[in-house]
């Protein structure tokens, strides 16, 4: 699992993961990944779109993710989540506490709008 630093602004953190969110992804992941997000305290878009799975340990994981962000008043975003993916995360119902956007400009609108 690969986790890579794409953009960084004033107003958001833009960042890719890559490969699979099953337990041996996350727990290679997770301490970098949320030492990013916790020190950055901005909205978060996370490109999903190399992510080609997605197990509850990712799904407990995106939770944590957005919950630690909502905290700080901001959001995350997941950007052109493949659709095995984006049915996981649909059965789990974690769809209607994550913003989902197929392209990064989408998903910048998305912060705006929202």
């Amino acid at each position: 699992m690969g986790f890579s630093l794409i953009q960084e602004t004033e107003d958001y953190s833009q960042v890719a993961l890559d490969g699979r969110l099953d337990a041996v992804g996350v727990e290679a992941l997770e301490s970098d990944f949320m030492a990013h997000i916790s020190a950055h305290r901005k909205h978060c878009l996370i490109d999903f779109s190399k992510v080609t799975f997605i197990a509850s340990m990712g799904i407990r994981m995106l939770i944590r993710t957005a919950q630690t962000l909502q905290l700080a008043g901001v959001k995350l975003v997941l950007i052109n989540p493949q659709p095995l993916v984006v049915n996981a995360l649909e059965i789990a119902g974690v769809n209607r506490l994550l913003l989902i956007a197929p392209d990064s400009m989408q998903a910048i609108a998305l912060l705006a709008n929202d």
